[in-house]
């Protein structure tokens, strides 16, 4: 059977009032040769930071008319939401987890 929550339990589950946004803060970003870069930093959800790893494909790159270079990633990290000090029954378990989708763009002048 599925369970449906309406988006003011969204909010109180996720203490919305509270803790106003989440954050990555990176700490490295190093591409390997076949073009696959890797993201190292911090998330911060939910007022508890911890250590993140994200593997980020390239999505595209190109000069710009503004005389830069710019080049986009993406990539995706699953977290349970217990990690974060959420805990609750009422879907199935599978629900207990979020996904943190990264997209990044870097501009060289």
């Amino acid at each position: 059977m599925l369970n449906v929550i309406n988006i003011q339990e969204v909010r109180r589950i996720f203490d919305v009032k509270q803790f106003l946004e989440a954050k990555v803060v990176s700490r490295s970003f190093k591409e390997s040769s076949d073009g696959i870069a890797i993201l190292v930093g911090d998330f911060t959800f939910r007022g508890i930071t911890k250590s993140l790893t994200i593997d980020a494909s390239p999505v595209g790159h190109g000069h710009e008319p503004w005389f830069g270079y710019r080049r986009s990633f993406v990539g995706k990290r699953q977290f349970n939401l217990a990690d974060y000090g959420i805990n609750i029954n009422i879907l199935t378990e599978e629900s207990n987890v979020i996904y943190l989708v990264l997209s990044v763009e870097g501009i060289r002048g």
